[in-house]
C-alpha cells in the first residue's frame, strides 16, 4: 500500500527515531511539495533523520490542481494538509493517508501512547 503523509507524523516519528516504521508498512511513502518544504525547514535532531528518509524512501509528488468542490471542503486546513489530502484523493485505490490535526494544542502524545509504541517496537 502507498501512504500519503502530512508533515506532523513524519516529524513525530523522526523525533523518536522511528521513521523506519513507515518504510516497513508501506510500499511507498508520498508527500506533496508543501509538506516537503515544511520538512526541509525543520531543525534539531530530527532534521538529519528526515533528510535521510527523503533521500531513501519518501517521494515528493506534485499534485494536479484540486477541483473547486475539494478546495471548498479543505479550505479550513493549512496548505500542507490540503495538498496531502488532495494528493491522496488523486489515487483510485491502495492508498492510505497519514495526517494529524493537533496544531491548536501543540504536538503531544501521552506517556501511555509512547509506552505502547515502545512495546510494539520491542523496546522498554
Amino acid at each position: 500500500m502507498r501512504i500519503v503523509s502530512n508533515t506532523g507524523p513524519i516529524i513525530g516519528l523522526a523525533k523518536i527515531d522511528r521513521l523506519s516504521i513507515l518504510k516497513d508498512i508501506a510500499s511507498e511513502i508520498i508527500i506533496p511539495p508543501m509538506v516537503h518544504r515544511e520538512l526541509l525547514g525543520k531543525t534539531g535532531i530530527e532534521s538529519e533523520r528526515i533528510d535521510n528518509a527523503l533521500n531513501d524512501f519518501i517521494n515528493v509528488i506534485k499534485l494536479k490542481p484540486l477541483d473547486s468542490a475539494t478546495e471548498d471542503a479543505l479550505s479550513d486546513l493549512d496548505e500542507g494538509e490540503r495538498q496531502a489530502i488532495g494528493l491522496a484523493s488523486a489515487f483510485s485505490k491502495d492508498i492510505g493517508l497519514l495526517i494529524d490535526e493537533l496544531r491548536s494544542q501543540g504536538y503531544w502524545i501521552s506517556d501511555e501512547v509512547a509506552n505502547l509504541a515502545k512495546d510494539l517496537a520491542g523496546e522498554k
